[in-house]
């Protein structure tokens, strides 16, 4: 059966998504948990407020998320200016090592993913997710449905993304 542009784009979304959730629970980390610890080891400490905004998610799932990667001992919450309601979210040493170690097994994974296109395809396929990145990129705030503005409750009642900020580029 052939699919048109729209159902083939969201099955890889599905599919992809599915197999970064598997890998992040193989390594002991839930999807919000992957967002949280890759977004924090690549960019260094951000304050709790802005997790929420740069990932997609809702303020309970990230301060949930932050609550189990400190009884884990991966994060840390620390005060962070003048606001004594302002927190930075850091990595703990162990944070830093199960960040790598997240992030090396999701860059195994893509390129496991890779190593199963025909390599005469693989530069056209790699072009291809750089364009798609840019078109989502410069979409992101778009609302198409009518309802209410993408980050949103109404709009992520469904819960957190996929751990797609994993992997480096």
């Amino acid at each position: 059966m052939v699919k048109t542009e729209d159902e083939l784009l969201r099955a890889v979304a599905r599919a992809y998504d599915r197999a970064q959730r598997a890998q992040a629970g193989c390594c002991g980390t839930t999807a919000t948990q992957c967002q949280i610890l890759c977004a924090i080891g690549s960019g260094g400490p951000v304050p709790q407020a802005e997790l929420g905004a740069r990932l997609g998610l809702e303020k309970s799932w990230v301060s949930r998320a932050i609550d189990g990667l400190e009884r884990e001992g991966l994060a840390e919450r620390r005060k962070c200016c003048q606001d004594a309601r302002m927190y930075d979210v850091a990595l703990t040493e162990s944070g830093e090592r199960r960040f790598r170690d997240l992030n090396a097994a999701l860059n195994d994974q893509a390129e496991a993913v890779m190593s199963r296109i025909p390599e005469a395809e693989r530069a056209g396929v790699r072009r291809s997710l750089e364009l798609l990145a840019e078109a989502l990129s410069s979409m992101e705030a778009e609302c198409r449905c009518g309802g209410s503005e993408p980050g949103t409750a109404a709009a992520s009642a469904t819960g957190p993304a996929a751990p797609a900020t994993g992997g480096s580029e």
